[in-house]
């Protein structure tokens, strides 16, 4: 809640600063970055795309624009305005990622790939990047690859909880049961509302015949996200 109102405060400061002048690009950036952080991302569609008509050599607000886009799953409008971003500035590390994001959520996993290459390449030590990449990896069935990945993010911040998951879900796929039990239970240590990791839990449990197990997982991942649909279809078959 603290940081929502620093936000408005700092969407008040624009808004006065673009009364003062109305050809205030950076105010325009400025403000669509807090929209983004509320969550509003029609607004800062609205306030990016103002802040380009201003300056259209602004890389970062293209870049952020393309962010937003890919949230909202319009990936294609993601890609093009992250290879504007990229265009403009081809040591931009965050354009490489988000554009990787999209490429991933239009299965194109290749590209997604290549792209966190070079976000890597960049900036080395960002863990998001290698967590992405070990999910390209993954869904393309280098297994090994991915837990590499995996390793690295977790390496590089050791609370990444999503990262645990992910490298659970590969030990799964691999039949490592018992070690993918255990990172999913490091990510539920490291986030208790984690649904999916009690799902990938449950997974596990399953796979090793532990059904009980299983089924108190699935049910507690239901309790988390009532919408979870591979738990129910996991708790119902074992019911």
């Amino acid at each position: 809640m603290g940081e929502d109102k620093e936000l408005l405060k700092k969407i008040d400061d624009c808004i006065k600063a673009i009364e003062l002048d109305p050809n205030d690009a950076d105010a325009y950036y400025n403000r669509g970055v807090s929209y983004k952080g509320l969550e509003e991302y029609e607004k800062a569609i609205d306030d990016y795309s103002k802040a380009i008509e201003l300056n259209p050599n602004d890389a970062l607000a293209y870049g952020n624009r393309g962010r937003v886009y890919g949230v909202l799953g319009e990936h294609e409008k993601a890609i093009d305005d992250c290879s504007k971003a990229i265009q403009l500035n081809p040591k931009d590390a965050f354009a490489y990622y988000n554009r990787g994001v999209s490429y991933k959520g239009l299965g194109e996993y290749e590209k997604a790939i290549d792209d966190f290459n070079k976000a890597i390449e960049l900036d080395p030590n960002d863990a998001i990047d290698y967590r992405y990449r070990g999910i390209g990896y993954g869904v393309l069935g280098e297994h090994e690859k991915a837990i590499d990945d995996c390793n690295k993010a977790i390496e590089l911040d050791q609370n990444y909880a999503t990262a645990y998951r992910n490298r659970g879900v590969v030990y799964s796929l691999l039949e490592k049961y018992e070690k993918a039990i255990d990172d999913c239970s490091k990510s539920i240590q490291l986030d208790p509302n984690y649904a999916l990791a009690y799902y990938n839990r449950g997974v596990a449990y399953q796979g090793l015949e532990e059904y009980e197990k299983a089924k108190a997982d699935y049910r507690k991942a239901l309790t988390i996200n009532p919408d979870l649909e591979l738990a129910k279809e996991n708790l119902a078959l074992l019911e």
